[in-house]
């Protein structure tokens, strides 16, 4: 049997495998109002820094997410999400910052948090 080469529609919800079989739904990324406040509390409580507006902060998070959910390459990020370099750049920045690090060991011992 050959390899599946996955196909990744950047405008769909599906990764669909060359043989016409459904790997997963994107459908159910959406963060939940409490999760959401959780994550915005920590990130206001950091000094270094700027949420800016939260809308266009948790449309930045709930990109990165779907980033590490999808596996997908950036330039596949749904334009719902913001400009995929854009949203690249301040994930980059938040790596080198330890900002996601400290963000997981603040969220690690909430089970309401788990995936």
């Amino acid at each position: 049997m050959p390899d599946a080469v996955g196909i990744f529609n950047p405008h769909s919800n599906w990764a669909v495998l060359t043989f016409g079989v459904i790997i997963h739904s994107m459908a159910n990324l959406e963060l939940t109002s409490c999760q959401w406040d959780k994550i915005l509390t920590f990130l206001r409580s950091r000094s270094d820094l700027y949420v800016g507006r939260e809308d266009h902060c948790r449309r930045f998070v709930t990109g990165v997410l779907w980033i590490a959910r999808s596996g997908a390459p950036w330039r596949f990020l749904p334009a719902e999400y913001g400009n995929w370099n854009s949203v690249y750049k301040r994930h980059a920045g938040w790596c080198d910052r330890g900002i996601w690090a400290a963000l997981h060991h603040y969220l690690a011992d909430d089970p309401d948090t788990e995936y």
